[in-house]
């Protein structure tokens, strides 16, 4: 389960919200797209790459609103983190295990006292020692995170009847290889260290430009307003990463 999504989802809930309400939820210089609204939903039950960015959360901040003490937001940018480590082990351990180190990271990052995030520090290490391997922004550069692929068929084989579903199938690896830039960007906007920040953004940047390659590989019969809401998103995501090289 997206550990993000989750923690969104109990957010709303305490304040009487859903994930469908996000639907249209703009300002006059950001929006959330009906697109990743979808994922959102779709990676509670799916392994799938669904977040929010620091603007959408600033955006879901105002609408919401958050509480002014700043738990809520401190829970999500918490839950980001844990995501992001769940999507990075996702492709070196088995599901179940790194479910459990991203829960874990989730639980240090809300600890309370000191001793609480030395004990948690100390469970994390122990589940993940001698799973892994150097974890560092550089071995990932072929944008490689989760095994992503250019191609998907539906079950079986088939490409489908054209129906919606059949889209979505198609525009899925592209799709889910811009969440993933997406999701990089936004632990490069919140590194403090330059030299790892760098390291960040030039796995986003090639995560980005492998989505818009996919993108554009798409068949025509998946043209349409998703392929250009996702090619808009895309492009957004880019100027970002420019503005923070």
């Amino acid at each position: 389960m997206n550990i993000f999504a989750r923690e969104l989802v109990s957010i709303l809930g305490q304040h009487g919200k859903e994930l469908s309400n996000l639907f249209g939820l703009r300002n006059r210089q950001f929006q959330i797209l009906p697109s990743k609204v979808t994922r959102l939903k779709r990676s509670l039950s799916e392994d799938i790459t669904a977040t929010l960015s620091s603007d959408e959360l600033e955006l879901l901040q105002e609408w919401v609103p958050l509480d002014e003490a700043g738990l809520e937001m401190r829970r999500l940018r918490a839950a980001l983190v844990a995501e992001t480590i769940h999507r990075l082990l996702a492709g070196r351990m088995d599901r179940t295990s790194a479910q459990q180190v991203g829960e874990l990271v989730l639980a240090l990052l809300l600890a309370k006292t000191g001793d609480e995030a030395m004990q948690m520090n100390e469970t994390i290490l122990q589940n993940v020692r001698g799973s892994l391997g150097d974890l560092a922004p550089s071995n990932m550069a072929d944008g490689t995170i989760r095994g992503i692929t250019g191609e998907r068929l539906l079950p079986g084989g088939e490409l489908g009847d054209g129906t919606a579903e059949r889209i979505q199938y198609v525009l899925d690896p592209a799709a889910e290889t811009y969440a993933q830039g997406t999701l990089w960007l936004e632990v490069a906007r919140n590194t403090e260290s330059r030299s790892e920040q760098v390291g960040y953004l030039a796995l986003a940047s090639t995560l980005l430009d492998r989505a818009r390659t996919l993108a554009r590989g798409i068949p025509s019969f998946a043209e349409g307003s998703d392929l250009d809401e996702l090619l808009v998103a895309i492009s957004a995501a880019e100027n970002d990463l420019d503005l923070l090289r």
